[in-house]
């Protein structure tokens, strides 16, 4: 699944699916999702089918049934990697330097993300194909999901319990 960042500059989206198609062998089913807000990529992509699916679907209902994430600098790979833990997720930062520039890019991004961050499509596709398809969700989580044990709503009922004496 490919869910970019939303970018007020949309001159700058780099996402060839023709090339993608015809690297990528037919067992794979690619979702686009894009922001709501990218009407002229929306536009841009209208005419594919088949393989290429543009979801409507809410990003949530597709976190569980995606194996590969790619997305940029988007905040999603942290919901995804609690969602599907054993889920690869690729970072395709082709803009990298002129976003950090814009916007600006966490500090230690390419410390922790280093090895799955590409900058090209032709990486992209390479590390797709890639035969060692090892789960990023470790690292991801251990860095920043390591309280999320999946009792968040008990441990949080019990706060409430202990600040006000019941």
């Amino acid at each position: 699944m490919y869910v970019p960042t939303y970018r007020e500059d949309k001159a700058s989206f780099e996402f060839n699916l023709d090339e993608i198609l015809k690297e990528l062998d037919d067992e794979w089913l690619i979702f686009v999702h894009l922001h709501p807000h990218d009407t002229k990529f929306n536009e841009k992509f209208a005419n594919y089918s088949g393989q290429i699916m543009f979801s409507t679907w809410k990003l949530s209902e597709l976190l569980f049934i995606t194996d590969c994430l790619v997305t940029d600098y988007s905040s999603v790979p942290f919901e995804y990697t609690l969602a599907n833990p054993n889920g690869k997720v690729i970072y395709y930062c082709y803009d990298f330097d002129t976003y950090n520039k814009k916007v600006g890019i966490q500090a230690d991004f390419l410390e922790w993300a280093k090895e799955d961050v590409v900058y090209s499509q032709e990486e992209l596709i390479n590390l797709i194909k890639t035969a060692t398809f090892k789960s990023s969700s470790t690292k991801i989580n251990s860095l920043w999901n390591e309280h999320a044990k999946g009792n968040s709503v008990k441990l949080l009922k019990d706060w409430i319990e202990a600040q006000h004496g019941n």
